[in-house]
Parts: structure tokens; sequence; C-alpha cells
């Protein structure tokens, strides 16, 4: 069994620009959606998030939410944004991602998760071979939240390949 540490971490998805990305061989870029792209809770997607999505399309990246959220809000949010979505991913089964590389016909090393979750997003990652990419959360001011990424903390120490030093 592997580990669940991240090839990468950043503060924020905004620090995964296309540059980046492309330097690194990434062409399909899942993404998390609480916490990772809005706060728990969160409404519609902001102007920056709509920029940043345009400028990874622009790219080539192809930003895609892969929830594991069941009410409807990540397709909803995906709608807005003008993204692909699955919802009810089963994180951290690698099963959606090998889904969506297969249907999409890429290869794991073309593709990353990004999300703020240690024993779902990254252990997904890990799991379906993609390139592992811890985000940091928005926001941690719940208590459960809080003790979740404590008990996260010596796995989230072992990345020490920070994106705002690599580009």
């Amino acid at each position: 069994m592997r580990l669940p540490i991240p090839k990468y971490r950043a503060k924020s998805v905004f620090s995964l620009t296309p540059d980046f990305l492309c330097g690194v061989g990434i062409r399909l870029l899942l993404l998390d959606l609480d916490n990772t792209l809005i706060a728990y809770g969160g409404g519609a997607p902001d102007e920056r998030l709509a920029e940043w999505v345009a400028e990874l399309n622009g790219a080539g990246v192809e930003p895609f939410i892969l929830s594991n959220n069941r009410r409807g809000h990540a397709l909803k949010f995906a709608r807005q944004l003008g993204v692909r979505c699955v919802q009810h991913a089963g994180k951290p089964s690698p099963k959606a991602v090998f889904e969506i590389l297969r249907e999409n016909g890429l290869d794991a090393g073309d593709c990353a998760i990004a999300g703020d979750q240690m024993y779902t997003d990254i252990f997904c990652a890990v799991r379906a071979g993609v390139m592992p990419i811890l985000v940091d959360p928005i926001d941690i001011s719940n208590f459960f939240r809080k003790i979740r990424y404590m008990l996260e903390f010596p796995f989230r120490c072992l990345c020490k390949n920070y994106v705002e030093n690599c580009r």
C-alpha cells in the first residue's frame, strides 16, 4: 500500500498556473470542490475562479470537478463554471478517475488531482497513479475539520515541493 503523500503542495488552486501544469505534463486537472475551489457551503463561482479556469482551458489544461458531494451542488457549480463534473465520486476509490481517463483517452501521467484532504483527494490520486497535488484548505474554522487536518498533519509535512518554488 502506498502512503497518501502529495507530489506538490500549493497555497490555493490559483498557484496552479497553466505554465506550471503544462510544465509537468498535465492536460487534465481533477479538482475537489469543497474547501478546495470554494468554502464549505459556498455559493456560485466568483470572477477570479472563472478567469483561472479560462486561463487553464486556453493553455490546453482541462479543469474537471471530481467531488464526493451527493447533493447536486457540485453539478450546479460545475455548470456555472463551464466545466465537467463527476459528483459522488467515491474518493479515495480510484474508480471514477480510471473511468474519466478512459473516456478521455488519457494516461495517468496526463492527469493530476488537486484537493485539500489527504485521505480522500491525495489518497485517490496515489491509488490511481495520477499526480497528487495538496491544496491548503480554504476554511478550517469548523472544529471537526480542524481535527481532521491535524490527523493529516504528518503526511502534509512529508511534501517538500511547494508549487510556488517549482515554477
